[in-house]
């Protein structure tokens, strides 16, 4: 009901009281489908705000508007500097005009997604604010201007099709009526309840309520929110509550798409690490292929670039690819790399499932935290924190990555700056060292468990570790030193991962990922 013909009647008389003898100062636009008017009046500068957007067209009158220094531009220029005589309504039309002295009128037209603003000199339109309603430059005051009678006699009339004729009645009052039980009613009944209705829609008050479909306003004098005695703040105070709900909404349902997309890829993202994992955990080929070479290294000719081996235990011949320029040991260890590169792949794989998962977990939480918003400063704190999850904001990189095995938390440092951090920021004094001898390679560490020794297995494992991710990887055996961390110390000007071990022991381990 923001828009309607008997809310303009009362607004013109509230506008022509405060605007008649003043002048047009200013009138321009600095977003897309608004207009802002300043007037200056005897008592104070006033502003006129329309905004026209294709879903919702509304004026306000704020008690002052900030007129940007850039992307802005002057509309309606022969308006400026002219006086207002008058403020009238077109008689049952959801528009009024400014008369200015000239005799020139500045016509708002609210209808609906056609909302306009016009330019008219001399009794026809010269100019548009929307420009692309190009029939609107046939229009005039006279062809708004409509005949309805509020009588019996015409509501009788017309009492097989009333919204037709009575276009006054907007979609709010109809839905009104047919709360009230308009349709079931006997026609002289309905004619009372019109009456009833037509009377507070002449004498209305202002109110602002809340719905399931948003922030309305209402002259019907229904249970509000809010209420006023003033048309003009009326107005203003229910467009800036439909802006800040829109506002409001327009952030969530962003927020609420982007979290669903950003679920719905990373639900495919983990699905395709699944199925490939799935893949390489069901074959090991490269490991039989050697084992079967290794067994059989008298049989394979110099040169031969195929052998046929028969499976240990299926008994089935298998034919393996050779390379005629390597010696039948050299080719089972090309199998053995190959075979061992596939395990860091299903390690890598199993990590980037586990941080899928985690991720999954997460943006499901935040989107069910979502749902559950209502106020917009916890929209606000949760959009920031948003950022952080989804929006391009990595989380903090850690300089380790780490598995578990046996119970027992095992972290490898990334690189020898890493390899610092790690040992010195991110172990406990208790906690258990690694590090390849003699060699560089990452620091490794297996967290110290309150009133649990250290197995020998998961001692044994960690030693593999620390082999692997070192430079003598590619050796059958390495060997590592192992201490407490209370025991590790850095000097001052070592190199980035050089440190000193004191009471270590050294232990042999076969590189293993």
């Amino acid at each position: 009901m923001h828009n309607s013909y008997f809310l303009f009647r009362i607004l013109a008389e509230e506008l022509r009281s405060c605007l008649r003898g003043g002048v047009i100062s200013q009138c321009f636009s600095q977003q897309k489908d608004e207009l802002v008017l300043q007037i200056e009046t005897a008592g104070k500068t006033f502003f006129i705000r329309a905004l026209l957007w294709p879903a919702f067209s509304c004026l306000s009158f704020p008690e002052s508007f900030h007129r940007a220094g850039k992307n802005t531009i002057d509309l309606f220029e022969p308006a400026i500097g002219r006086r207002i005589d008058d403020v009238v309504t077109i008689e049952n039309d959801r528009s009024f005009y400014l008369l200015l002295a000239s005799g020139d009128q500045l016509l708002f037209k609210m209808h609906g997604n056609r909302s306009n603003i016009l330019w008219i000199e001399n009794g026809r339109v010269k100019d548009l604010f929307k420009k692309q309603l190009t029939t609107d430059l046939d229009l005039s005051v006279e062809k708004l201007r409509k005949d309805i009678a509020y009588t019996r006699e015409a509501f009788f009339q017309n009492l097989h099709n009333p919204a037709r004729y009575f276009v006054t009645f907007d979609k709010a009052v109809w839905q009104y009526l047919q709360a009230k039980g308009f349709e079931e009613k006997s026609n002289n009944e309905k004619w009372l309840l019109f009456s009833e209705v037509l009377d507070r829609l002449n004498n209305p008050g202002f109110g602002i309520a809340g719905s399931k479909q948003g922030v309305r306003f209402t002259l019907l004098n229904e249970t509000t929110t809010l209420t006023f005695a003033s048309a003009v703040r009326a107005l203003t105070v229910f467009h800036g509550k439909w802006l800040a709900e829109y506002t409001f909404n327009r952030t969530r349902l962003k927020a609420e798409s982007h979290l669903k997309s950003e679920l719905a890829a990373t639900l495919r993202r983990l699905e395709q690490a699944r199925n490939s994992l799935h893949e390489l955990q069901q074959q090991d080929a490269y490991r039989k292929y050697a084992d079967l070479l290794m067994a059989n290294l008298h049989r394979v000719p110099p040169g031969s670039t195929e052998i046929v081996i028969r499976d240990f235990e299926t008994g089935e011949p298998v034919a393996i690819r050779l390379k005629p320029e390597l010696s039948p040991q050299k080719n089972a260890e090309v199998y053995y790399r190959k075979s061992r590169n596939r395990l860091i792949e299903i390690q890598k794989l199993e990590e980037r499932i586990a941080g899928l998962s985690s991720r999954h977990g997460q943006l499901a939480r935040l989107l069910q935290e979502l749902s559950q918003i209502s106020q917009p400063e916890a929209l606000r704190l949760f959009s920031a924190r948003l950022k952080q999850h989804v929006s391009g904001t990595s989380p903090a990189r850690l300089p380790y990555h780490e598995i578990v095995f046996n119970g027992f938390t095992i972290r490898i440092g990334r690189t020898a700056k890493d390899n610092d951090e790690l040992t010195l920021k991110h172990a406990h004094k208790n906690d258990l060292w690694l590090h390849a001898r003699d060699v560089p390679g990452s620091h490794v560490i297996v967290r110290h468990l309150p009133g649990k020794p250290f197995p020998k297995e998961v001692i044994e494992r960690a030693a593999q570790l620390a082999a692997w991710y070192s430079k003598r990887k590619t050796e059958s055996l390495c060997p590592v030193m192992v201490t407490e961390k209370k025991y590790v110390r850095k000097r001052k000007g070592d190199a980035p991962g050089l440190v000193i071990a004191d009471r270590s022991r050294t232990i042999l381990a076969e590189p293993k990922p």
